[in-house]
């Protein structure tokens, strides 16, 4: 029995549409347990509402740019759980076509959103980071809810365990990302100024665990009160829990649309990849796409890329990425199997 555990391939297959495609494409006459991952980004809460057989609500929020927008969250009446990116997500406003200065971006819609939940009777929050528009270190979360009710909870699930600021040259860090946000180069030095004179001004931590995820929002969760921990771990964690015969599973695989270095700082692949480890059992990984470059392969990992021998460019939609997997069947004759 093999358990296929893949993220999203971001733009193009949603993590159960990876799960089945990587099954029936690839492994088609094997026994194979279909478990779809999220890191506590986008995706993450219809995840753990999904296995655990949670409602569906939703409310009038905003986004990142404070513009009204439907909030999706999760609940079995005492404890919710909501998504940053369905607050404040990148993707939300590409998919709406808004162009942006992302320096307008603000996390504030989370802290409505969050103080929302508990005014509506939940003991607890779980919020999954990731997929953020906005790189304000969470101070625009901060102003919105400046404390944790008394009697409530907060979690965050992080999907990636980094600083606020880097630790050393060239360290990852919440400035990491900014160019995924829309960030020039330029910005980063400005950027940087403003979350050293954050954390001065609230007292914080630069070393707090997942302080530099979601662009700073797990600092400003953290510097609440909130307890944080891997997106990944969690949501794998919750398979193993109720996975009564790993006894007889002989290899994970896992798979996402890029995978490169910062797949082991927490990401999906990483976390199966340590998984499989901890067993002794094989890994494989399907990605879209690989970029090597500061990426050190575990042994016993196996790595497909999709994009191996193609069309250079090409940015493939789902059926050509489901084409790719069927084709690379062959490189998967792995003896765990």
């Amino acid at each position: 029995m093999i358990i296929i555990a893949p993220d999203k391939f971001k733009g193009t297959l949603t993590a159960d549409e990876a799960a089945s495609a990587i099954a029936a494409q690839m492994f088609p006459s094997v026994d194979a347990r279909l478990w779809p991952m999220a890191d506590g980004g986008e995706g993450t809460a219809v995840t753990i509402a999904r296995h655990l057989g949670l409602e569906r609500r939703s409310f009038a929020g905003k986004d990142a740019l404070l513009a009204p927008r439907e909030v999706e969250y999760f609940t079995d009446g005492e404890t919710a759980y909501i998504d940053s990116a369905s607050t404040v997500g990148i993707q939300y406003l590409r998919d709406k076509g808004v162009v942006y200065d992302p320096w307008a971006a603000s996390s504030r819609a989370l802290g409505e959103a969050i103080a929302f939940l508990f005014e509506s009777g939940h003991s607890k929050v779980v919020v999954g980071i990731g997929g953020t528009a906005c790189c304000d270190g969470g101070e625009g979360l901060l102003m919105a809810l400046p404390e944790i009710p008394l009697g409530k909870s907060l979690e965050f699930l992080a999907d990636v365990d980094v600083p606020l600021l880097p630790v050393e040259p060239e360290g990852m860090s919440a400035l990491t990302f900014m160019r995924q946000k829309g960030f020039s180069c330029a910005d980063e030095p400005v950027m940087a100024e403003k979350l050293v004179r954050l954390l001065h001004a609230t007292g914080g931590r630069n070393d707090w665990p997942f302080a530099g995820s979601g662009s700073g929002i797990g600092y400003a969760l953290t510097l609440l009160g909130g307890h944080g921990m891997s997106g990944a771990r969690y949501v794998l964690d919750m398979y193993l829990d109720s996975c009564n015969d790993m006894e007889n599973v002989t290899m994970f695989v896992t798979g996402e649309g890029r995978f490169d270095c910062q797949s082991l700082a927490g990401k999906v692949t990483g976390t199966v990849m340590e998984e499989a480890k901890r067993w002794g059992i094989g890994c494989a990984v399907v990605a879209g796409s690989v970029d090597y470059t500061g990426l050190t392969v575990p042994a016993g990992v196996t790595v497909i890329d999709l994009s191996a021998g193609e069309t250079a460019g090409v940015i493939p939609d789902k059926a050509a990425t489901v084409q790719r997997m069927n084709r690379r069947r062959q490189l998967l004759n792995h003896p765990f199997i």
